[in-house]
């Protein structure tokens, strides 16, 4: 069923107040208005007589004005302005949406553009006036909530936006969702912003690589394994039973899919693929022995960035302490595009002390794996591999 084709689910926002508010969820918010902040009035002023003070305000920036276009009325939000006492020059200083006045003004098709004033007492001193603009300012840049990326696809699918289209589809394929997107009667991500998971589909599902079925393999693994009821039960001291809901992790999909794809279709540095035993025992092992470990042993420690790969390793280094089965070597999931930062897995301090005394450069990780220059990978682009001369 397409995203439009749900049911409408309208709700009133006084119904939703009144159910977060019986649920207790509104801890630090008060009853009331603000003291001694007097709402701002509405006026239509002229774009040219506005100015910005450097105190506070950032520059203009060339790439966002670019990137508008043109002046849109449906897409211009009031723009919020501090008139200063006539005694300082009764300035109409602009303390949000500077780039709204100057479309506006670069337009020259715009006579008046909506504001929100505040007026200063006509006895404010320059200095207060300076403070008063801050505060307004930082609250405006601070407070306000931004469109998530979340946010961003809700409003994308409404009108068949590609990206919005494939991380939902992608989603309901999982049985997953995420802030009313995906499967609604599916299991829930563990993050709201769900972005590992946006880019494991633009890593593993986009029209140069389609290896979407990859991340359903991964989080049915994931369901089977951790995500079944019975993992879910715990007891408390008094032996009474505790059943909690699992929530799906983005970062264990990532770098599980990454794993997949890597012992299924990776190439190392000189074109070869693992041998039909290494591929074998690792499927063997995946549904075997992984299952027994907890999730916490593949993922703990694995921020900072590439936690995918990192992820990934940390399934290998685990597969590769059972001697039954034929290893695979951290440094060929490396040569294939899988980095490996763990250097302290080299038990040589030579090669310790060597490899931190000269760390890989950029262009080295970005290196071309084409089955030709041995020793070369690229990291950035798994699962891609350029086997043009």
């Amino acid at each position: 069923m397409s995203y439009l084709k749900q049911q409408d689910r309208i709700r009133s926002i006084r119904d939703l107040i009144t159910e977060l508010e019986q649920a207790k969820k509104f801890t630090k918010l008060a009853k009331g208005i603000a003291e001694g902040k007097e709402p701002l009035v509405e006026e239509e002023l002229d774009p040219n007589d506005l100015a910005i003070s450097q105190f506070y305000q950032r520059q203009f920036s060339v790439n966002a004005l670019n990137s508008y276009k043109i002046f849109n009325h449906q897409l211009a939000r009031d723009v919020v302005v501090a008139v200063r006492p006539k005694a300082l020059g009764g300035h109409k200083l602009v303390i949000d949406g500077q780039h709204t006045a100057g479309l506006a003004i670069y337009s020259e098709a715009v006579d008046k553009i909506k504001c929100n004033v505040l007026y200063h007492p006509e006895d404010r001193s320059k200095e207060e006036c300076i403070r008063v603009e801050g505060e307004l300012f930082h609250a405006y840049n601070t407070q306000r909530k931004n469109p998530s990326m979340i946010d961003k696809y809700r409003a994308g699918l409404c009108f068949d936006e590609p990206q919005a289209v494939q991380f939902n589809n992608r989603l309901t394929s999982c049985n997953l969702q995420v802030d009313g997107l995906g499967d609604l009667d599916g299991d829930s991500l563990a993050t709201s912003g769900a972005t590992r998971f946006d880019k494991c589909i633009k890593q593993y599902d986009t029209d140069e690589v389609d290896y979407g079925a990859f991340i359903n393999k991964a989080v049915n693994f994931i369901r089977r394994t951790w995500g079944t009821p019975s993992k879910c039960k715990t007891t408390d001291d008094k032996g009474n039973e505790i059943v909690s809901v699992f929530k799906y992790r983005d970062d264990l999909i990532h770098g599980l899919t990454t794993l997949l794809v890597l012992i299924e279709i990776g190439v190392d540095a000189n074109g070869k693929t693992l041998s039909t035993q290494q591929e074998n025992d690792f499927k063997t092992w995946l549904e075997q022995e992984c299952t027994k470990k907890p999730i916490n042993l593949y993922v703990s420690n694995t921020g900072g960035g590439n936690s995918h790969y990192k992820i990934a390793h940390r399934f290998l280094q685990e597969y590769n302490t059972f001697a039954d089965y034929a290893s695979i070597s951290h440094n060929w999931a490396h040569e294939n595009g899988v980095w490996d930062e763990e250097v302290l897995r080299e038990k040589s301090a030579k090669v310790r002390s060597e490899i931190l005394a000269k760390p890989e450069t950029r262009k080295e990780r970005l290196g071309r794996v084409d089955g030709k220059t041995k020793g070369t990978y690229r990291t950035c682009n798994f699962p891609q591999y350029n086997t043009d001369d």
